[in-house]
């Protein structure tokens, strides 16, 4: 039989670049956990259109079991909303700074610990409680009880769209593949999450397959349909970050032209996975593409404001405070090749033309031969006391990730820029500024020229 150039390489017709309404109308949506959670981020008016527009979609809709037992697991930590708890905890930074400022200069007068000193710093502990305190009352999604608008607002918008439990002998053989996946160094969704633990890291992939699996359910009698997973995930074991859309830097992978844009661009392995299994087109949306889609193909009737504030909302979890205590804790640790390479991946995210820095560049930078032993330790910091009692805002993922894929660590562009401004105050953080600077600096005149390259060449 005759075959052209994409028949045995059908990812490589980046067939998810084809996304018209009658497709999108067509396809199935799948909701990955961070979607549900991003709900307690909005105000309460853009949640419940949220909602509306998920009842809209009902009938393509599929929830894997695996989100609806994570979402179950984080709700009541992010339940109180994590914006105004990020903003609580800039508060109670910023007091302390100021507190620590004061009493610094009260030293230098040798009038530390005068009345005048003491109350000075009550009266500035006095005005943050009084803030934290109007934060609190003008906050939403603070519920004491078993339920809240959000959940009540999920369970009559999925309906029974949630897919079945898994048995043991079923979630014990999705966790044996996804070991022998990682033994292979097989690329794998959940690759990028093995800091977390072995009863986390596979938390990716079981999603996946039970995406695999419901698609081929429903694509058994007819023609095979179309998947397209609503997920605000970025790292790159689902994400490309070629084609000039970068996984780290640009958050949603923009692309303009699609149905439900700004659009992720699945890896190249997963859209090949899942023609092969079930034969259709696999695709990534973020928080806002799949608003856009309720909104234009579903006719869920979404107001502007609500896109504005669901595109607004982003994952800065982080807080400055936050990220100085993790650095801190890794210092305390005496973590110091792990913290060379968290401020070397900083370096390079915080451009916007990378996502971090190659395995390479941080076993140079740790002086080791290879990772044994070393990502772990990027874990340990968000169980110390320090870091748990300033953690309001639910964080459960260090700030540096690993992707086995790629063979790179990984880095949000917000977080990486709180990392730098944590590193350039502090003078032993500093000092690891420089060779990834100058690394960076190298990179980005190489691509540069690259480019200029691949101008005249086209000209010629």
């Amino acid at each position: 039989m005759a075959a052209n150039i994409y028949t045995d390489f059908f990812e490589q017709s980046d067939p998810d670049l084809h996304n018209d309404v009658d497709t999108a109308r067509a396809a199935l949506y799948a909701i990955d956990t961070n979607i549900l959670i991003d709900l307690y981020r909005y105000n309460e008016d853009t949640a419940l259109q949220y909602l509306k527009a998920l009842g809209a979609m009902r009938g393509n809709i599929f929830v894997p079991h695996q989100t609806i037992k994570e979402f179950w697991a984080v709700r009541d930590q992010v339940r109180r909303g994590t914006d105004h708890e990020a903003s609580k905890g800039e508060v109670r930074s910023a007091a302390r700074s100021l507190n620590k400022a004061v009493e610094k200069w009260g030293r230098r007068s040798t009038i530390n610990g005068s009345p005048e000193i003491i109350a000075l710093k009550s009266e500035v502990e006095s005005i943050a409680d009084r803030i934290i305190s109007y934060i609190d009352e003008n906050s939403t999604h603070q519920v004491n009880g078993e339920t809240d608008f959000i959940v009540s607002g999920l369970y009559e918008a999925l309906g029974d769209q949630v897919g079945e439990a898994p048995t043991e002998q079923e979630l014990t053989k999705l966790r044996s593949e996804f070991e022998a996946r990682i033994k292979k160094n097989q690329e794998t969704p959940g690759s990028a999450d093995l800091d977390k633990g072995a009863e986390r890291a596979p938390g990716d992939y079981i999603i996946w397959q039970q995406c695999l699996a419901e698609a081929a359910r429903r694509s058994a009698n007819g023609e095979p349909v179309d998947l397209t997973i609503a997920t605000s995930e970025t790292k790159g074991d689902w994400v490309r970050s070629d084609n000039g859309i970068n996984a780290g830097s640009m958050g949603d992978g923009q692309v303009s032209s699609l149905i439900g844009s700004p659009q992720k661009r699945a890896r190249r392995y997963l859209v090949r996975e899942y023609h092969d299994r079930v034969g259709g087109t696999l695709r990534l949306v973020g928080r806002e593409g799949l608003l856009e889609i309720a909104d234009k193909v579903f006719e869920a009737a979404v107001s502007d404001e609500a896109k504005q504030q669901v595109q607004e909302t982003t994952d800065e979890i982080w807080t400055y405070s936050l990220v100085e205590t993790y650095m801190a804790d890794l210092r305390s640790m005496r973590s110091l090749p792990q913290l060379r390479v968290l401020i070397a991946t900083a370096v390079s995210a915080a451009t916007g033309r990378f996502i971090g820095i190659f395995k390479s560049s941080a076993l140079e930078l740790a002086n080791r031969e290879d990772l044994r032993g070393f990502i772990g330790a990027y874990q340990t910091p968000l169980r110390r006391r320090s870091f748990v009692e300033l953690n309001e805002n639910g964080i459960t993922d260090p700030p540096i990730s690993y992707s086995r894929g790629d063979e790179s660590f990984v880095m949000d562009q917000y977080v990486a820029q709180l990392v730098i401004e944590v590193a350039e105050s502090n003078p032993v953080y500093a000092a690891m500024l420089d060779q990834p600077r100058s690394w960076v600096k190298n990179w980005i005149a190489e691509q540069d020229k690259g480019s200029e390259i691949s101008r005249n060449d086209e000209m010629e």
